[in-house]
């Protein structure tokens, strides 16, 4: 009961009469009766209201770059047979995004509903001094890479667990060091990746799981670059191809190495966990649909690239972006057969692709740039079959995942309640709530520097991410 006073507010430290004990213990008296009628009141308002009706199971599947102009056409020639169930069976449509079309930004849009002047993860590197407030990068002030840290809100898991839904969390951006959830999170840090050519798991970093045990659990699905092949190689491109050390920039097998090897590492980590652990909300990110529209745009495209390329590297190359999302939609179909009928899925991307013309490239290495177009399929018992979204945008999607699970939208929130994908009555009626608040603890910001900040810094501004 105290603690439900000091709730309250209505625990009184001293008396409001000095000259006399009488009155204070008659002020106390009052404040006390007062305080058990205002619980009662609250206990009586909160057995009024009926429990939480069960909610389905949410797997969100994240393919960074994803776009449906090359997947319309894939489908069409019945190259992702998963991706079309998705579509034909339930809702899907444009996610739009905004400008700049950058992941880290975006993806925290996704999971939080706000735009990055509000999360505050709003680039690739933060001020050590300064974190959460965007690096003034024509400046010498130290800098480290983007951090979980940066993130001033609740992300979408925070929310599910403080709830009391078990969810689990694998690869997102900014969730390294990966933080206390109610179930599992596999932070951004825990595999290989253009960014941090370093080590994943290998590299023996702190908190690189919640629980910081499950590392050694799922450190045998880490695949490193090293052990991709030629024969790994042959589904995607054509011809004898073999890279150079993919630790060297821009290197385009060995780019591609690098983001097959992380995919893998997700696909391999996530399946394991969504078996073993079932959490009621899933959220597992691939990047290799950007990082290979990024490098091999031109060869898909050699016509739109603005200047001559060889045509060995044309028969080459052309076809990896393909291969790549008939590969993709092959690792949705796997986490579609271990889930339930109970459980509605979420494809999205953060943004989508165009040419970059070579005369606009400040990389000659990058050949395909954001669009602001994204994709987004809702699938499940209760979502409308076949249905087309408009309107539809990056802040969007947290709403809509809190309406699934009988959970309030906050008002700070940008987006809205997607309510055309639902059967009517097949979901809780939306409410609100001024804001969430509660964000989980993370180390002290001079704990989060690690040994290879340097390497991934360095890499950030080889790619045009950062400058010097």
């Amino acid at each position: 009961m105290a603690e439900s006073f000091t709730a309250l507010g209505i625990v009184r430290s001293g008396s409001a009469n000095p000259t006399g004990r009488t009155g204070a213990s008659r002020a106390i008296v009052v404040v006390v009766l007062a305080a058990l009628a205002g619980v009662g009141l609250l206990l009586a308002t909160f057995q009024s209201q009926p429990p939480r009706p069960p909610t389905p199971k949410i797997v969100m599947i994240g393919i960074d770059g994803g776009d449906w102009r090359i997947i319309k056409p894939l489908i069409g020639k019945g190259k992702l047979p998963n991706l079309a169930r998705l579509a034909n069976e339930g809702t899907s449509g444009t996610l739009t995004s905004y400008q700049p079309t950058m992941s880290p930004q975006i993806w925290n849009t996704i999971v939080t509903g706000k735009h990055f002047l509000k999360h505050g993860v709003d680039w690739f590197a933060v001020r050590l001094d300064d974190l959460g407030q965007k690096a003034e990068l024509e400046t010498k002030t130290p800098l480290m890479p983007i951090t979980s840290a940066a993130r001033k809100v609740p992300a979408l898991w925070d929310i599910l667990s403080q709830a009391g839904d078990t969810v689990g969390v694998i690869g997102f951006w900014a969730t390294w060091p990966a933080t206390k959830v109610n179930g599992f999170m596999v932070s951004d840090r825990f595999s290989y990746s253009r960014y941090n050519k370093l080590g994943g798991a290998d590299q023996y970093l702190e908190h690189q799981t919640y629980p910081a045990e499950l590392v050694e659990e799922i450190r045998e699905f880490v695949v490193s670059p090293d052990s991709i092949t030629e024969a790994d190689r042959a589904r995607f491109m054509s011809g004898q191809v073999e890279a150079d050390d993919w630790r060297v920039n821009h290197d385009i097998v060995g780019e591609f190495d690098i983001t097959y090897a992380q995919s893998e590492t997700y696909r391999r980590t996530g399946l394991h966990l969504l078996a073993e652990r079932q959490p009621d909300f899933l959220a597992v990110y691939f990047q290799g649909a950007d990082v290979t529209s990024h490098y091999f745009w031109e060869f898909m495209r050699p016509e739109q690239s603005g200047h001559d390329i060889p045509e060995e590297q044309v028969q080459q190359f052309s076809k990896v972006i393909e291969n790549f999302y008939v590969y993709q939609d092959e690792v949705i179909g796997d986490f579609l057969e271990q889930i339930d009928d109970d459980t509605i899925v979420f494809v999205v991307s953060d943004h989508g692709f165009r040419d970059l013309p070579f005369t606009e490239r400040g990389q000659p290495h990058i050949s395909g740039w954001h669009r602001l177009d994204g994709i987004v399929s809702i699938w499940g018992k209760g979502i409308r079959s076949g249905i087309t979204l408009s309107d539809v945008d990056v802040y969007d999607i947290t709403p809509t995942i809190l309406a699934l699970s009988c959970l309030p939208v906050a008002q700070d929130m940008q987006g809205r309640v997607i309510e055309e994908a639902f059967i009517d009555g097949q979901v809780c009626p939306t409410t609100y709530i001024e804001s969430y608040t509660e964000l989980p603890a993370v180390p002290n910001v001079d704990d989060l520097q690690t040994p290879m900040d340097d390497a991934m810094l360095e890499r950030l501004r080889s790619i045009g991410y950062i400058g010097e």
